[in-house]
């Protein structure tokens, strides 16, 4: 609940009238209550997860990694973040066997 009260003077300093309102917060607490429930939900399946997670900002840097992905790119979570998600995902390249090759 939020509140706020003012008074209304006239020029001789008198008080002529009190003004104020009253707002009711408790629908937007439930609102956050639920958002940060579903926040745990999603990061209890980030974290768990046997697949390679990466939460990316919008530069595509790297936010958070779970630990699948450390394993994968063989770093920490920290050496991974806010670095480009393309310098984690680096890919080796292998010589192909000639076609005449068994």
């Amino acid at each position: 609940m939020i509140s706020s009260v003012v008074g209304v003077f006239d020029s001789e300093r008198s008080l002529t009238e009190i003004r104020g309102f009253v707002v009711d917060v408790s629908a937007s607490a439930e609102k956050v209550a639920a958002l940060k429930a579903g926040e745990r939900r999603f990061r209890s399946v980030f974290v768990d997860a046997t697949d390679a997670m990466l939460i990316l900002d919008n530069h595509r840097r790297v936010v958070d990694a779970n630990r699948a992905a450390c394993a994968l790119f063989g770093s920490s979570a920290g050496a991974l973040a806010s670095s480009p998600w393309t310098k984690s995902c680096r890919t080796r390249r292998r010589r192909l066997p000639s076609r005449g090759a068994s």
